[in-house]
């Protein structure tokens, strides 16, 4: 339950409403759109101005033309000076309705845009980031902060920031004028608002822990949802799908639990509100009437005192509501920038230069590598491999073989000892330029949505579709791809799932062979292939390995039989090395490995 907790816990983090050092972080997100903000703001106080003059019109009215009806006998003559404010009064709805409209474009049309430029940062960050960062961090709440987190921000740009401005102008103009018109009943009005900020503050307080245990139940229901759909396969092998609905609805109904508090909150505020302005409401109609009957205060004078004291309830009545969409995007937004505060990859060195041309001569030299503070993993290794020369390394799982090809691709950087390409330090090359003259054929492998090509090219501009289709011929992967509707262009689905296991190494395979590599590591890489299939593959690659050095990472030693040299590994040191005849002829580790797997 706690390690639950910890994975959560930045959901439940809710910070405060505005914070002035988060808020100027966002404003360059913002800045393109400043204008159309300002016209946003602009247009907010033009639609306040606007209801204004509705109950303005309508004192004019009954304070005009409908008094003068007591002293007069025909109805036509107050015709036309009615129709004449109903015109005006109209002409005022639809100004007020397109001023809305306007608005209501302008501000959402610009949140989108600043969002796409915080989803494009942190998008772009993430992509920079050390592998050791993904190996911290659940791959679902990285997404989170790419989809929902920044798309709570939404609420900030369009119905937050803004409309509060608008909405606190709006309520001083509006003091001001009942003021103007009726001191007493104004100050009547007034008396209401300690109470309301006393509600407000009560309700905040109570909202604020309802919305950050709910932020957190909904961040378990979904981490458990997404951890039971991918491992759907295991469930229903082990016929555990009862079990797991147990433990869905547990999470469920403890979401339902604090969603419910959220709702009777929020259903006892709102109630609470309205009686407190009804009270005040019922006080100003009482006391309005006594200054009518005693001549103080027209009907007229009246009906706009009581149409602009809603247009103030109003406002105050949401300040709850938006309240909580600040704080909101205030958490989000601590969230977002954890991401995009976090250190990328190490800039290459001002004497980095880009790879022209690489033998493929590597290096290791006295490296030893342990992961953050844990036990080492690596102790002092040292080898060479030569331009051409096909490594294999093995060994029993954790000692070390695919930490060496994680230091090679610079994913970790070497506790200490160096690595050498070439008979260069890595660090003189630019980091990205020497991956492009790598690849890698994982032992996880993973394919992209898309079409088989796509697959295959990754994008590369280098890798033209004929390299691309050369190399899946190679292997013989077209006699399974020319089946699917469309051939090269047939799309997969996510992670290859509509490909069998062995398909999807041989494309990762393919893929790896048009990319032309200097250097070819291959961790694993016919661990989910058949035999058959995969003694068809060594054949194909037998010819297009020879002039590139190859690192072979294997548990199957049947795999490694035509390496040059295979070193053997055991608790993160190099115990032996020597071709496959001669470590079975030296009776130890790799002997020892061999007859496990194939008797004596």
């Amino acid at each position: 339950m706690s390690a639950l907790i910890d994975e959560h816990h930045d959901y439940e983090q809710v910070g405060r409403a505005l914070d002035a050092r988060l808020i100027r972080r966002l404003l360059p997100f913002a800045r393109p759109d400043g204008l159309v903000f300002l016209w946003g703001l602009l247009l907010l106080f033009v639609i306040s101005g606007l209801e204004l003059v509705g109950p303005l019109l309508l004192r004019r009215a009954v304070d005009g033309p409908v008094a003068a009806a007591l002293d007069v006998r025909s109805a036509a003559e107050l015709a036309s000076p009615l129709f004449g404010y109903a015109l005006l009064f109209s002409g005022v709805l639809l100004a007020a309705l397109f001023s809305r409209y306007a608005q209501f474009m302008l501000l959402n049309s610009a949140g989108q845009r600043v969002l796409h430029r915080i989803r494009q940062a942190v998008f772009a960050r993430l992509q920079r980031l050390p592998i050791a960062y993904f190996d911290r961090h659940a791959t679902g709440r990285l997404v989170s902060r790419v989809t929902t987190d920044v798309e709570t921000l939404n609420e900030l740009f369009t119905s937050g920031a803004v409309t509060l401005i608008g909405d606190l102008v709006k309520i001083v103009i509006l003091l001001a004028v009942v003021f103007l018109i009726d001191p007493r009943l104004a100050l009547l009005a007034v008396l209401s608002v300690p109470v309301l900020a006393l509600a407000s503050a009560f309700f905040r307080i109570r909202a604020r822990q309802a919305y950050r245990e709910t932020r957190s139940a909904i961040a378990r229901v979904n981490s458990y949802l997404g951890e039971t759909l991918a491992g759907v396969r295991v469930l229903k092998s082990f016929g555990r799908e009862d079990r797991a609905s147990e433990n869905f609805a547990l999470r469920n109904e403890q979401f339902l639990r604090t969603n419910l508090k959220t709702v009777f909150y929020f259903a006892l505020f709102f109630p609470v509100v309205d009686a407190i302005s009804l009270f005040i409401q019922g006080g100003v109609f009482w006391q309005g009437g006594i200054e009518i009957l005693g001549g103080r205060l027209t009907v007229g004078q009246f009906l706009q005192f009581w149409l602009y004291l809603g247009f103030i309830f109003e406002p105050l009545r949401e300040l709850a509501e938006k309240y909580n969409v600040l704080q909101s995007a205030m958490a989000s937004a601590e969230r977002v920038f954890a991401v995009i505060d976090e250190p990328a990859e190490p800039e290459d060195g001002e004497q980095a230069e880009p790879v022209s041309e690489l033998r493929g001569g590597i290096e290791f030299d006295n490296v030893s590598f342990c992961y953050g503070d844990g036990e080492p993993v690596l102790k002092q290794i040292s080898f060479r491999v030569e331009p051409g020369e096909t490594v294999a390394l093995v060994g029993a799982t954790g000692s070390g073989k695919t930490t060496i090809t994680a230091l090679l691709w610079r994913f970790y950087e070497p506790t200490s000892g160096r690595i050498l390409i070439d008979g260069r330090p890595v660090e003189a090359y630019r980091r990205r330029s020497l991956r492009g003259r790598m690849a890698y054929v994982p032992q996880d492998v993973f394919l992209f949505a898309g079409s088989v090509l796509d697959n295959l090219d990754l994008g590369n501009p280098e890798v033209t579709e004929e390299r691309a289709v050369a190399s899946a011929r190679a292997l013989g992967a077209d006699r399974f791809i020319q089946r699917f509707e469309g051939g090269f262009a047939h799309d997969l689905t996510e992670r290859g799932a509509n490909l069998s296991a062995g398909e999807r190494q041989i494309i990762s395979f393919a893929r790896a062979l048009a990319a032309d590599p200097a250097i070819l590591v291959l961790d694993e890489a016919t661990a989910s292939i058949d035999p058959a299939t995969e003694r068809r593959i060594q054949a194909a690659t037998f010819k297009l390995l020879a002039g590139r050095t190859s690192i072979v990472v294997a548990h199957r030693l049947s795999t490694i039989r035509r390496a040059d040299r295979i070193l053997v590994l055991h608790k993160g040191e190099i115990r032996e090395q020597g071709t496959h005849d001669q470590l079975i002829q030296a009776g130890g580790l790799y002997s020892v490995l061999h007859r496990l797997q194939f008797g004596s």
